[in-house]
């Protein structure tokens, strides 16, 4: 089965927090919550805020980043989500300080459960304060309820998750 295949890309993800100010690794509460062990590895410089090893013994390794100057996702990626409500897709636009995740597979688990562990970790990270993740790979936006409802059970991810259908039409409506 091709998602059992070792990947071919490192998974990355960020997590979207209110305003412009992102968060100091310390208050990040839901790392040392959720048996995250996190080492930090860099303080501020020019590119990051900070950089961090996370470590979870069922998760896998991670390496969390805040970037200073982020790139801001474009609105299309929210407008195009069909996953997000109205009020969502407004709420994820106010999102501009971000966190980001990058692991790799981690050894035994097909892209499934792998992805699921990337969740984990935007989970952890964006605890109560977040107002969406995204997952890179995809291009999915996740809904902190939406997120919240995927973590709350076991089972792999979706395979329907691994991805996103955009439509595209013409001007005035046609395909």
């Amino acid at each position: 089965m091709w998602w059992k295949r070792p990947p071919l890309v490192t998974t990355t993800g960020s997590v979207l927090f209110p305003g412009t100010l992102p968060p100091p690794l310390a208050t990040l509460d839901g790392l040392s919550s959720g048996g995250v062990t996190v080492t930090p590895l860099s303080g501020p410089t020019d590119d990051v805020h900070w950089v961090a090893a996370a470590r979870h013994a069922e998760w896998g390794d991670a390496q969390i980043i805040c970037l200073r100057d982020p790139p801001t996702p474009p609105d299309s990626l929210f407008d195009q989500d069909p996953r997000l409500s109205s009020a969502e897709r407004a709420t994820a636009k106010r999102g501009s300080a971000t966190v980001s995740v990058r692991m790799e597979r981690s050894p035994g688990n097909d892209a499934l459960r792998s992805r699921k562990h990337l969740l984990r970790f935007l989970g952890a990270i964006g605890g109560r304060d977040a107002v969406a993740s995204i997952d890179h790979t995809s291009g999915g936006v996740w809904s902190p309820a939406a997120l919240a409802d995927e973590l709350a059970h076991d089972t792999d991810l979706d395979v329907l998750s691994l991805l996103t259908i955009h439509s595209v039409t013409s001007a005035n409506g046609s395909p």
